[in-house]
């Protein structure tokens, strides 16, 4: 049953009918949950991991009193998806553990076959640990791709102007304040007054006014 629309318009949502069960049962385990789900979806002719899925089964959980957020309804339709297309060899290889550590591994797109070759290599297969094969399975991230050089320039400006006018607020107050700076405050005032004595100040603000009037 796909969601349907009724004459008045609104929409219907199927029941997930065993989702609300294996919820209201007070010794479920969460991977008899989670096979609730899929089996739930597969019978509504719903995609596992759905919108329209994860609303229904949000709905079967209110039903039954159980507050998930919606983050970890989205989880848990995709681990039930991970779990269903799995063979029950696969699913007996992982069933004893956490959804949680499962989780990792299905949002990161590992295959079932990788799954298990990983539980099998590792001697003590814990969350972090699963995190870290998947960390280490992606590589390292790219560099990102230089900006175009007059970009980049673009950009410098921007942020040295962008210096330049808050150390000469910074400089005004302090002098207005007539303020006792400390090691580190005094060295920074230094340093824009040295970048900023009378005719560089007055070259540059002529510079920026340039490039201002320009944009």
């Amino acid at each position: 049953m796909n969601p349907t629309t009724t004459t008045e318009g609104n929409t219907v949502m199927p029941e997930f009918t065993r989702t609300r069960t294996a919820a209201t049962a007070e010794r479920t385990s969460k991977w008899e949950l989670i096979a609730a789900i899929a089996e739930d979806a597969t019978a509504c002719a719903l995609k596992i991991t759905s919108m329209d899925s994860q609303l229904a089964a949000k709905a079967a959980f209110e039903a039954a009193g159980c507050d998930y957020a919606d983050r970890s309804i989205k989880s848990l339709c995709v681990v039930a998806k991970f779990d269903h297309e799995a063979t029950d060899a696969q699913r007996s290889t992982w069933r004893g553990t956490g959804w949680s550590l499962i989780n990792v591994f299905a949002m990161a797109g590992w295959s079932q076959e990788a799954v298990v070759a990983w539980f099998r290599a590792s001697a003590c297969p814990t969350h972090s640990r699963a995190v870290a094969a998947v960390r280490d399975a992606a590589g390292p991230k790219p560099e990102p791709a230089p900006m175009p050089i007059d970009d980049a320039w673009r950009h410098w400006l921007s942020a040295v102007n962008r210096v330049l006018t808050d150390g000469a607020r910074l400089a005004e107050r302090t002098e207005v304040e007539n303020a006792e700076l400390g090691a580190h405050s005094a060295i920074a005032a230094l340093i824009y007054e040295r970048l900023t004595e009378r005719k560089l100040d007055a070259e540059l603000r002529e510079l920026f006014a340039s490039v201002e009037s320009d944009a």
